[in-house]
């Protein structure tokens, strides 16, 4: 095998480098926490954020937008596991990343979707939502584990 050299990225790294910094900056548990009150938020026929809970999801927002192509990259390698890569199936990072918006939009502004969203499955598609935080939170588990054996 062909050593690369150490400037050169290899495929994946740079959507390794993206979820490593996601729980660097949130813990699991918070992103979790969050993603269920923007849900929660979005679905309520009355406001249920203050200006700080709003700016709040919308930082999640932007590092879920920028997690969700990342994962998409990790769901394409052959190492992926079978969740990430069903998840990824049918909705592309694309996909993801505007029902997200609309998603921030119906917590923040709307209180509740008032037009159906552009997906026909939103139960299905909030699931899926925490289940790439999941899978990119064991993913980055996993990574911690190899650098602290490579360490070692």
């Amino acid at each position: 095998m062909k050593s690369q050299p150490h400037n050169v990225e290899q495929p994946g790294e740079s959507a390794l480098a993206i979820v490593d910094e996601f729980f660097c900056t949130l813990s699991v548990k918070e992103a979790t926490r969050m993603t269920h009150t923007m849900i929660r938020a979005a679905f309520a026929q009355k406001d249920l954020l203050d200006k700080e809970d709003v700016l709040d999801l919308l930082f999640l927002k932007d590092e879920l937008v920028k997690l969700v192509p990342a994962a998409e990259a990790l769901a394409k390698q052959k190492a992926a596991g079978k969740a990430l890569k069903k998840i990824f199936k049918k909705k592309t990072a694309g996909d993801w990343t505007e029902w997200l918006e609309e998603l921030f939009h119906a917590a923040a502004y709307d209180g509740y979707f008032t037009n159906a969203p552009t997906n026909n499955d939103v139960y299905n598609s909030c699931r899926k939502l925490l289940k790439i935080i999941k899978e990119c939170h064991s993913i980055h588990k996993m990574q911690e584990a190899a650098a602290e054996t490579a360490a070692a």
